[in-house]
């Protein structure tokens, strides 16, 4: 499952390279955010291998939707995270695709194509980044980075940044859920947190960031899954901390 994952993120983000940096048609969708035909483009090669290969596995993409197979198996895709970053010329944005087993994630992968960088993991098997084994930071709270996902009528979000600001070392926000995946993955950040979030969006995090040794669940501290509409991702030093602190996001 993980080398289909990989051929269609990287034949994917092949296509999207195309349209990188250049004039790109894009359409402004329900909940103002961008779709553009690379959007579309990436998603229609990822489609294409995974029902070739798992016809009979459920898929929920971010703009086809729920493909309903009646499955135990259900991939979730986000053909292009981080759209708003793509669409103005940042690299940082990247291809994202998870697989849940009843529910559970078991893979994870990330494949990045401005930097040709592909982050993977599958349950039990630790976390990679172009085959290397990557592992995340073992910072305290005081001295952590925080990824902080803020905006326009995403009250949850902005709440919890208002609560962790001064628990922290420092800040960024990075505009794409898959770059703080990578971030935290590989030490060089060391928490994010969504009061708010699609699970196509963070779904891959569940397992490539425990297989890297961190921790993943949902704001008040239970189980992350693909039911998940939350999430907290730490390098699991200071976790439990985070729980107690946002206690009071509503």
């Amino acid at each position: 499952m993980i080398e289909v994952a990989k051929k269609a993120a990287l034949e994917a983000g092949k296509e999207v390279m195309k349209y990188f940096d250049q004039k790109c048609t894009s359409n402004i969708k329900k909940d103002g955010s961008f779709v553009t035909e690379a959007d579309l483009a990436s998603e229609k090669i990822i489609l294409k291998h995974l029902q070739d290969n798992f016809p009979t596995h459920s898929i929920m993409s971010e703009e086809a939707g729920f493909i309903d197979k009646s499955s135990e198996y259900c991939w979730y895709i986000d053909p292009i995270d981080g759209t708003h970053n793509f669409k103005y010329g940042y690299p940082t944005f990247g291809i994202s695709l998870a697989l849940a087993k009843d529910k559970n994630l078991i893979l994870g992968l990330i494949y990045f194509p401005a930097t040709d960088e592909l982050l993977f993991a599958e349950k039990g098997k630790g976390a990679f980044l172009n085959d290397i084994k990557v592992s995340v930071s073992d910072r305290n709270l005081n001295n952590s980075v925080f990824l902080a996902r803020i905006g326009r009528s995403r009250k949850k979000n902005n709440d919890c940044f208002k609560l962790l600001s001064n628990h922290v070392r420092d800040i960024r926000v990075y505009g794409a859920s898959v770059y703080n995946i990578y971030c935290i993955a590989t030490g060089k950040a060391d928490l994010h947190v969504a009061g708010e979030t699609k699970i196509y969006d963070d779904a891959a995090s569940k397992v490539i960031i425990e297989e890297a040794g961190g921790k993943v669940t949902n704001l008040d501290g239970s189980k992350f899954n693909s039911d998940s509409n939350s999430v907290i991702s730490s390098n699991a030093i200071f976790h439990d901390e985070i729980i107690e602190i946002l206690k009071e996001v509503k």
